[in-house]
């Protein structure tokens, strides 16, 4: 029982702390970060839900910002970018591997 305990606790901390991080997107463009996940080399992977009210295309996955502002972009991408479709939704999960004092607070799509 402990375990499981554990476990729910765990999970509803990462997503209490994908909740708190802020989005950046272009007008009409709304991102959520449905889940985050932190690994033992400092690896980030973040996913996450895109959703466009207009046709818009996307060349480049969004990057991480820090409060000091530094930027890390991502090193991987698993969904797909290109043109989309007004009331298209899309699911992507992006991978980064940022300095080890980083502490991702923005998601900024362009």
């Amino acid at each position: 029982m402990k375990r499981i305990a554990a476990t729910v606790f765990l999970l509803l901390a990462s997503w209490a702390q994908a909740c708190d991080m802020s989005i950046q997107t272009p007008a009409n463009v709304s991102m959520e970060v449905d889940n985050m996940r932190h690994g033992l080399k400092n690896e980030l992977t973040l996913f996450l839900t895109v959703k466009s009210a207009v046709d818009t295309e996307f060349k480049r996955p969004p990057n991480v910002v820090d409060a000091q502002g530094r930027v890390s972009e991502p090193i991987r991408m698993d969904g797909e970018l290109g043109k989309m479709n007004a009331n298209e939704v899309r699911k992507w999960v992006v991978y980064y591997t940022p300095v080890p004092d980083f502490t991702a607070e923005k998601v900024v799509l362009q």
